[in-house]
């Protein structure tokens, strides 16, 4: 990820998110079909929220309620507030008297909740006596969820039980970041709001089967008291880190819950604080005998926050055996069970097996060629597996031919490690070749399932595109950054369609050059039809090399991904992913209509070392006081944008002519750059009369320099 922090250095304020809002964490992050739940959201950036957008069918919103941030109030006024409070909490209706001097009244504090104590909901009930008499420490605070919005949301009895996406809505069109949010058939347990002292904290209780959702603060433990009956197998899946993959501010970077389960006597009978390589523990227990059992619920490290916040799915039965999807590969597909008395098999193939047992190593043999050129990829880690996969080749004569352990891999997904095994190799002779899996610790079990790809090299491509709701400027270039990962020797050029409603399209160059890693293309619309879309990008390329099939050439399609980018612990950048890729329509920046190309289909320039080249633009008549510059930001060493001539037409209209230079020792190469335009401008008087000098900056389109020698 350190190429997407490059960006940001290399492009400053390109990349700024046109919507800053971000949901740092809901509570709860579910319900069950047929009721109506009411879940707090915290985060940032939360002004001019009008909306929420959950994604699939079946959840309507019935309000959208900011929360106003609670002064601290002390003295008389606090006594008033704390005394109404304890009132509407022991049922009285009676309001406590003011105090008569109208000079003191007029230095409390305002605030919408202090005024209407007894018609606050229960949520903004709790949301106050939680300010108001809970101690704060500053250090564990975060400013990144500490706005909040109360979000009341209605579940079709009919909705689909699953996991879904929701996102807030700033005006009309702007979208946040996704969280995850669940429908379950099982009803949902809240975590009891805290009462007004001196009442203590109700107990914790729910019965099995339900869904119990919490949230830890510093140093709490929760503790969920539940009865069952001797023999019974209780499980206990959760959901933390599922929920939130990565915090910037915290380390290990989430939260890392702690299951511990206790008998009537207060012993422990049951504990966990992981399943194999992921986080957030799921816990099973044979129950000994009838009675009432306390689950404890924290953080390992005794960590907390409002961020903290889990979903566990308590249940009877044995925790589910994990069930790998295998990889969307059109090749046939072999059991290594079926396999146990001939190893020997003809590839290419889709391998599915097991490393049931610590130790085991499972061996395929394939016959090849001298000269064929052959892939061994395993698919475990990433599709949820525990196996941390070793691959060897040995060839005919029993040396060792190839290796892998672990294959470097973009971030992208909450994966910490990938740790998934890839090889090519050319066979050196014509004979058997053996393949070995096993894991690299020596661990086993029924959680330890692979898919083994033994093929022809089949050179591929992935891209990355984050965020997941880009706001798209109307009339104007919108970058979009991609991070290209190429598969197995690709080096061609790739050609980019969008697939969208509502009139978005590509402006500028539509292609990434071969061997590029990363690129930026721009993105544009009309004033038109301006609701969010779920777009698409189909990415091609045409491969004219023999890839050890047909030799013919064929057109191939790379596999997207769409993801916003999360901080983990301070230091790693990873992209969360995103089941939509989501468009909407935003104004450009203050004097961004100004300036168009003159050639609105123009996507490339070509340059010949120690050459020009030129870029012809209108401008449409300037404001007074204003001024337009331009910027070739991030070019390669040897290319310089060398002149800017203006020239003036009628009615204050102009022709910009920019004028590109190659130094005659450049490389040779092909790359997307966008040109910045940097607008200085002078503001209308304010109610002073005090004017004031702004900048604003903006992109054109994208264009494709192709730099040649010759």
């Amino acid at each position: 990820m350190r190429h997407i922090l490059l960006f940001l250095i290399l492009f400053p304020g390109m990349f700024l998110s046109l919507s800053a809002q971000h949901i740092g964490y809901l509570i709860p992050a579910g319900g069950q079909p047929g009721t109506t739940v009411e879940i707090l959201i915290g985060g940032q950036q939360f002004w001019g929220i009008k909306g929420v957008r959950v994604s699939g069918k079946g959840v309507t919103v019935e309000s959208v309620i900011p929360v106003p941030s609670i002064p601290t109030i002390s003295g008389k006024q606090y006594k008033f507030i704390t005394a109404w409070m304890r009132n509407v909490a022991n049922g009285k209706t009676e309001i406590p008297a003011k105090p008569n001097n109208e000079e003191e009244l007029k230095t409390w504090r305002k605030h919408s909740y202090f005024e209407q104590i007894d018609q606050l909901s229960p949520l903004q009930f709790h949301l106050l006596t939680t300010h108001l008499f809970v101690p704060r420490n500053p250090l564990q605070m975060s400013p990144a969820i500490n706005s909040k919005i109360i979000v009341k949301l209605k579940i079709a009895p009919d909705a689909e039980p699953g996991r879904r996406e929701l996102r807030l809505v700033r005006g009309s069109q702007t979208l946040s970041n996704p969280l995850p949010f669940y429908i379950d058939p099982l009803p949902v347990v809240r975590e009891p709001f805290l009462p007004v002292p001196p009442q203590k904290r109700p107990r914790y209780e729910f019965s099995i089967p339900s869904v119990i959702c919490g949230q830890i603060l510093p140093g709490e433990t929760d503790i969920w008291h539940f009865r069952a009956k001797k023999g019974e197998q209780v499980l206990f899946q959760t959901f933390a880190r599922a929920m939130i993959p990565f915090m910037g501010d915290c380390v290990p970077g989430y939260f890392q819950c702690v299951l511990e389960l206790r008998d009537p006597a207060g012993r422990q009978i049951a504990f966990a604080d992981d399943n194999g390589f992921e986080p957030d523990p799921v816990l099973c227990c044979t129950i000994p005998e009838d009675g009432e059992y306390a689950l404890h619920v924290r953080d390992a490290l005794y960590r907390g926050r409002a961020d903290f916040v889990y979903r566990i799915r308590a249940s009877f039965g044995e925790p589910p055996v994990m069930e790998l999807t295998p990889p969307p590969l059109d090749l046939p597909r072999k059991k290594s069970a079926d396999l146990k008395n001939n190893r020997k098999i003809e590839f290419p193939v889709l391998l599915e097996g097991c490393i049931e047992t610590p130790g085991q190593t499972d061996p395929f043999v394939i016959r090849a060629e001298k000269g064929e050129k052959i892939v061994g990829e395993v698919f475990a880690r990433r599709l949820g597996s525990s196996l941390d996969s070793r691959l060897t080749v040995t060839g005919p004569d029993g040396s060792q031919i190839a290796f892998n352990d672990d294959t470097p891999r973009f971030l992208y997904g909450p994966i910490l490690q990938h740790t998934d095994s890839h090889l090519c190799f050319t066979a050196p002779q014509t004979g058997n070749y053996t393949f070995q899996i096993a894991d690299t610790a020596g661990h086993g079990g029924r959680n330890y399932g692979y898919f083994l790809r033994i093929d022809h090299v089949r050179p591929s491509f992935h891209l990355y595109i984050h965020p997941s709701a880009q706001p798209v400027r109307i009339y104007n270039a919108t970058p979009v950054r991609i991070r290209i990962e190429p598969q197995e020797g690709f080096n061609r050029d790739i050609r980019l369609r969008l697939q969208a409603p509502n009139h978005y399209s590509i402006i500028g160059s539509a292609v990434i050059p071969a061997g590029t890693k990363e690129t930026i293309i721009t993105l544009t619309c009309p004033d038109k039809q301006r609701q969010p879309v779920r777009a698409e990008l189909i990415a091609e390329a045409e491969l004219e090399e023999d890839s050890g099939r047909s030799g013919e050439k064929q057109t191939i399609r790379g596999t997207v991904f769409y993801g916003d980018e999360e901080t983990q612990a301070f230091a790693y950048s990873h992209l969360v992913p995103s089941e939509e890729w989501l468009l909407s329509k935003v104004w450009g920046p203050q004097g961004s209509q100004l300036i168009s190309l003159a050639n609105p289909r123009q996507s490339r320039l070509n340059l010949l070392a120690g050459g020009t080249a030129q870029l012809r633009l209108k401008r449409r008549k300037l404001p007074e006081q204003s001024a337009l510059t331009f910027q070739l930001r991030n070019a390669p060493d040897g290319l310089a944008l060398a002149q800017t001539e203006v020239i003036e037409k009628k009615k204050g209209q102009a022709e910009i002519i920019l004028t590109f230079r190659a130094d005659s020792q450049i490389k040779p190469q092909r790359i997307n750059l966008p040109v910045t335009v940097i607008y200085q401008y002078q503001t209308k008087p304010n109610a002073a009369g005090k004017t004031f000098r702004q900048k604003s900056e903006y992109t054109l389109p994208s264009l494709l320099f192709d730099i040649r020698k010759e």
